[in-house]
């Protein structure tokens, strides 16, 4: 059985890569496009490719500093509870 944690993670997985994956994918793209329709260089290819990665990067970055913050807010959390009857 699949615990709320793991299904939080399974998501912040999926996250991680999208966010890695379509501005890569979405900028050589668009460049292929543009060098198609308005009949440009190959220059426009590397520009595309250039601002993809940085997006990219820029991702992965971003969705690794959330992560990091949920781990860290997760192991303040783990503390030990006090139940009803274990009050004084």
């Amino acid at each position: 059985m699949i615990t709320l944690k793991e299904l939080s993670l399974l998501v912040w997985l999926t996250q991680l890569g999208l966010s890695v994956a379509f501005p890569l994918i979405g900028f050589v793209w668009g460049a292929v496009w543009i060098r198609q329709t308005f009949e440009l260089g190959i220059w426009v290819i590397f520009v595309g490719i250039f601002i993809g990665m940085y997006c990219a990067i820029h991702g992965f970055v971003q969705s690794m500093k959330i992560l990091s913050e949920m781990h860290n807010k997760n192991k303040k959390k783990d503390a030990p509870s006090v139940f009803f009857n274990d009050h004084n």
